[in-house]
Protein backbone atom coordinates (compact mmCIF):
# COMPACT_ATOMS: atom_id res chain seq x y z
CA UNK A 1 0.00 0.00 0.00
CA UNK A 2 1.40 3.18 -0.38
CA UNK A 3 0.39 6.29 1.41
CA UNK A 4 0.32 9.75 -0.46
CA UNK A 5 1.07 12.83 1.95
CA UNK A 6 0.82 16.46 1.39
CA UNK A 7 3.75 18.37 1.67
CA UNK A 8 2.64 21.93 0.49
CA UNK A 9 -0.17 21.87 3.57
CA UNK A 10 2.46 21.74 6.27
CA UNK A 11 4.31 23.98 4.72
CA UNK A 12 1.91 26.66 3.71
CA UNK A 13 0.64 26.40 7.77
CA UNK A 14 4.52 26.83 8.59
CA UNK A 15 4.95 30.10 6.35
CA UNK A 16 1.45 31.64 8.02
CA UNK A 17 2.87 30.42 11.69
CA UNK A 18 5.90 33.21 10.72
CA UNK A 19 3.49 35.68 9.10
CA UNK A 20 1.45 36.10 12.11
CA UNK A 21 5.04 36.31 14.44
CA UNK A 22 6.08 38.64 12.35
CA UNK A 23 3.19 40.84 12.54
CA UNK A 24 2.97 40.73 15.91
CA UNK A 25 6.72 41.45 16.60
CA UNK A 26 6.02 44.61 14.46
CA UNK A 27 2.83 45.75 16.10
CA UNK A 28 4.71 45.77 19.39
CA UNK A 29 7.73 47.61 17.98
CA UNK A 30 5.25 50.36 16.55
CA UNK A 31 3.63 50.28 20.07
CA UNK A 32 7.13 51.00 22.05
CA UNK A 33 8.03 53.42 19.49
CA UNK A 34 5.24 55.74 19.44
CA UNK A 35 5.21 55.83 22.67
CA UNK A 36 6.09 59.98 24.11
CA UNK A 37 9.57 60.45 25.15
CA UNK A 38 10.11 60.63 29.04
CA UNK A 39 12.20 62.78 31.34
CA UNK A 40 14.35 60.47 34.06
CA UNK A 41 11.52 61.99 36.86
CA UNK A 42 7.86 63.26 36.23
CA UNK A 43 7.28 66.68 35.51
CA UNK A 44 8.74 69.21 32.77
CA UNK A 45 12.13 68.81 31.75
CA UNK A 46 14.72 71.12 33.19
CA UNK A 47 18.40 71.74 33.41
CA UNK A 48 20.69 68.84 32.25
CA UNK A 49 23.74 68.42 35.04
CA UNK A 50 27.16 67.36 33.78
CA UNK A 51 30.66 67.21 34.34
CA UNK A 52 32.76 69.30 32.84
CA UNK A 53 36.72 70.85 32.75
CA UNK A 54 37.45 74.14 34.30
CA UNK A 55 41.10 73.92 33.01
CA UNK A 56 41.86 72.69 36.58
CA UNK A 57 39.92 69.70 37.34
CA UNK A 58 36.29 68.29 36.98
CA UNK A 59 33.75 70.42 37.98
CA UNK A 60 29.51 69.93 38.27
CA UNK A 61 27.86 71.79 35.41
CA UNK A 62 24.45 72.37 34.81
CA UNK A 63 22.66 73.74 30.69
CA UNK A 64 19.40 74.46 29.43
CA UNK A 65 18.35 71.73 27.52
CA UNK A 66 18.88 74.38 24.60
CA UNK A 67 22.48 75.07 25.70
CA UNK A 68 21.92 78.58 27.24
CA UNK A 69 22.07 79.43 31.00
CA UNK A 70 25.19 77.32 32.09
CA UNK A 71 26.15 76.81 35.74
CA UNK A 72 29.18 76.32 37.57
CA UNK A 73 27.33 74.02 40.20
CA UNK A 74 30.97 73.11 42.21
CA UNK A 75 34.19 75.25 42.49
CA UNK A 76 37.15 73.71 43.92
CA UNK A 77 40.28 72.59 43.42
CA UNK A 78 39.41 68.63 43.58
CA UNK A 79 37.87 66.84 40.75
CA UNK A 80 33.76 65.98 40.91
CA UNK A 81 32.42 63.33 38.92
CA UNK A 82 29.07 61.30 38.06
CA UNK A 83 26.26 63.85 38.80
CA UNK A 84 22.65 62.52 39.53
CA UNK A 85 19.62 65.12 39.83
CA UNK A 86 17.26 64.73 43.03
CA UNK A 87 14.09 63.46 42.08
CA UNK A 88 12.72 66.85 43.26
CA UNK A 89 15.41 68.36 40.95
CA UNK A 90 16.72 70.87 43.94
CA UNK A 91 19.53 68.86 44.46
CA UNK A 92 22.35 67.16 42.67
CA UNK A 93 24.53 63.89 44.60
CA UNK A 94 27.69 63.71 42.59
CA UNK A 95 31.26 61.83 43.43
CA UNK A 96 34.22 63.79 44.23
CA UNK A 97 37.60 64.11 45.19
CA UNK A 98 38.27 64.94 49.19
CA UNK A 99 42.39 64.78 48.85
CA UNK A 100 42.02 61.47 49.65
CA UNK A 101 39.53 59.24 48.15
CA UNK A 102 36.63 59.72 46.55
CA UNK A 103 33.16 60.60 48.20
CA UNK A 104 29.55 61.02 47.49
CA UNK A 105 28.21 64.87 47.80
CA UNK A 106 25.09 66.65 47.57
CA UNK A 107 24.83 70.12 46.17
CA UNK A 108 21.74 72.52 45.81
CA UNK A 109 21.56 71.98 41.66
CA UNK A 110 22.12 76.16 41.14
CA UNK A 111 25.32 75.73 43.91
CA UNK A 112 26.14 76.17 47.45
CA UNK A 113 24.82 73.83 49.92
CA UNK A 114 27.66 71.09 49.80
CA UNK A 115 26.91 68.26 51.83
CA UNK A 116 29.28 64.94 52.31
CA UNK A 117 27.28 61.77 52.60
CA UNK A 118 30.04 59.17 52.49
CA UNK A 119 32.86 60.15 54.74
CA UNK A 120 34.90 56.92 54.96
CA UNK A 121 38.73 55.96 53.85
CA UNK A 122 37.54 54.11 50.73
CA UNK A 123 36.44 55.14 47.21
CA UNK A 124 32.83 56.11 46.34
CA UNK A 125 31.06 56.36 43.23
CA UNK A 126 28.49 56.86 40.88
CA UNK A 127 25.97 57.99 43.19
CA UNK A 128 21.57 57.45 42.18
CA UNK A 129 18.59 58.69 43.92
CA UNK A 130 16.04 55.75 45.03
CA UNK A 131 12.98 55.33 45.85
CA UNK A 132 11.29 54.65 49.44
Amino acid sequence: MIVKTNHLGALAAAVGALVAVGLLILMLVLVVEVRPAEATFPGKPAKIAYEGNDGNDAEIYTIEPGGGGRVKVTDNNTDDYEPNYSPSGKKIAYSGSDGQDYEIYTINSGGGGKFNVTDNGTNDYEPSWGSK
